[in-house]
C-alpha cells in the first residue's frame, strides 16, 4: 500500500504543476465563458449504473446532447463541445485531455447515480477530499471505469480506484477553480430543488475525470437509476426536460456572474485609463476640452494644430483649450467655448483678423465633437 500511495502522490504532484501553470496562463481570460465541454458519462462497453429498464450511458448521453443543444440555441456566443455524441467508450484521461486541449472554460460531466433501491435524488460533485463514506463510494464507483481502459496503470500510475487511502491525496487539488466549481454546482442543486426534486446537495469527492481538468469542473448525478421512482422520472419527457433545464440554468447564472465581473473590471480599467489621461492633460499649457466638462451645445474656433502642448501666443484671446489628436499624435488649439453660433461667428472673424487665416468653427455637444 505504501508504494501505491507514493506512486499516486508523484502522479498527483506532477498533475498539480500542470493545473497551476495552466491556470496562470488563463487568468487574463478567466471572466469569459467561451467554450463548454459536456461529458456524457461512461459509454460503449462501460454501461455505468443499470436501472430496471435503462443504462446510465444512454440516459447521460441523452441529457448531454439536449443540454448542448439548449446552450447553443440560447447562448450562441458559447462554443459547445462533447466528449462523446454516440455510444462510444472514452477513457477518463481522454475526456479531461479533450477539455484541456480545447481551452474549455467549463467542464460538465453528466451521470446517473446507483445505490440501494431506497436512495434517491440529485447531487452535484466538485473535486476534493471526500467528506463522508457515501461520497467516497460514489467516487469509487465512477472511477472504476479506468479498469476498462487498455493499460490503465500506464496513465494513472498505481492509483487504485478501490483504495480509500489513495483518495486522501486528492486534497492536493483544491485549486483556484474550486470556488467557481462550487458556485455553479450550488446553483444547479438549488434549481433541482426548486423544481421539486430531492437535492442531496453539493459534495466534494476524488473523481478522476475532474482531477485532470484545468478549468472549473463539476459532475452532476441526475438521480438514481436504481430507484424505480427516480428512473421513471429521469426517463420521462417531463423529467428529461426538467433535468436539462436545471443544469442549463446553472450554466446561465454562472455566465451572468462572469459577464458582470468582466464588465466591472472593464469599467474599472476604463476609469483608471481616464484618470491617467486627465492627469497628463493637467500638464498641458491650456486646459483640455475634457476637463471643461461642458454640457449642451458649445462652439469653439480651431486656430492651430501643433506637435507639442507648449504655451503659445494667441493675441487677445485668453480662453484657449486643447484637444489631443491621437492618430497623428498632435494637439488642436481651440478658442472658446461660445454658447451661441452668433458669438462663435464673431470670434471666428476676430481670429482671422488677428492672423489666424485658417481658423474655423467646431460644434460640440456634451463635450463631443459634432460631425
Amino acid at each position: 500500500m505504501k508504494n501505491k500511495n507514493y506512486s499516486a502522490l508523484i502522479l498527483l504532484l506532477s498533475l498539480f504543476g500542470v493545473v497551476t501553470a495552466s491556470f496562470g496562463q488563463i487568468v487574463p481570460d478567466k471572466f469569459k465563458l467561451k467554450t463548454i465541454v459536456i461529458d456524457a458519462g461512461h459509454g460503449g462497453h462501460d454501461t455505468g449504473t443499470n436501472g430496471k429498464f435503462n443504462k446510465e450511458k444512454d440516459v447521460a448521453l441523452q441529457y448531454s446532447l439536449k443540454l448542448g443543444e439548449k446552450i447553443s440555441r440560447e447562448m450562441p456566443e458559447v462554443n459547445v463541445l462533447y466528449t462523446r455524441k454516440s455510444d462510444k467508450f472514452i477513457p477518463l484521461k481522454d475526456r479531461a485531455h479533450f477539455a484541456n486541449s480545447n481551452d474549455a472554460d467549463l467542464f460538465i460531466s453528466i451521470h446517473c447515480n446507483g445505490g440501494s433501491t431506497s436512495a434517491s435524488g440529485t447531487e452535484t460533485f466538485v473535486l476534493g477530499l471526500h467528506r463522508n463514506e457515501d461520497n467516497l463510494k460514489v467516487a469509487m464507483r465512477e472511477n472504476t471505469s479506468i479498469l476498462l481502459e487498455d493499460d490503465y496503470s500506464h496513465h494513472y500510475g498505481n492509483f487504485d480506484p478501490a483504495s480509500p487511502e489513495a483518495y486522501i491525496l486528492f486534497n492536493l487539488f483544491q485549486s483556484a477553480n474550486l470556488d467557481q466549481s462550487l458556485d455553479i454546482a450550488s446553483t444547479i442543486e438549488r434549481q433541482f430543488s426548486s423544481e421539486g426534486r430531492k437535492s442531496r446537495g453539493v459534495k466534494q469527492a476524488g473523481f478522476l475525470v475532474l482531477r485532470e481538468t484545468t478549468m472549473p469542473s463539476i459532475l452532476v448525478e441526475t438521480g438514481f437509476l436504481t430507484n424505480s421512482d427516480d428512473e421513471r422520472f429521469m426517463t420521462s419527457t417531463n423529467g428529461n426536460e426538467k433535468i436539462v433545464e436545471a443544469i442549463f440554468q446553472g450554466v446561465k447564472a454562472y455566465k451572468a456572474k462572469l459577464d458582470a465581473e468582466a464588465l466591472r473590471i472593464l469599467q474599472k480599467n476604463e476609469a483608471y485609463v481616464k484618470q491617467q489621461e486627465v492627469a497628463k492633460e493637467k500638464a498641458w499649457a491650456w486646459p483640455s476640452i475634457r476637463s471643461l466638462d461642458l454640457k449642451g451645445t458649445n462652439y469653439f474656433i480651431q486656430v492651430m494644430v501643433s506637435k507639442d502642448a507648449d504655451k503659445k501666443d494667441f493675441g487677445s484671446f485668453k480662453n484657449i483649450a486643447m484637444s489631443k489628436i491621437d492618430v497623428i499624435n498632435s494637439y488642436k488649439y481651440l478658442i472658446g467655448p461660445y454658447q451661441s453660433k452668433a458669438e462663435a461667428d464673431a470670434a471666428h472673424k476676430k481670429a482671422q483678423d488677428e492672423g489666424f487665416r485658417d481658423a474655423y468653427i467646431l460644434q460640440f455637444k456634451d463635450n463631443k465633437l459634432q460631425r
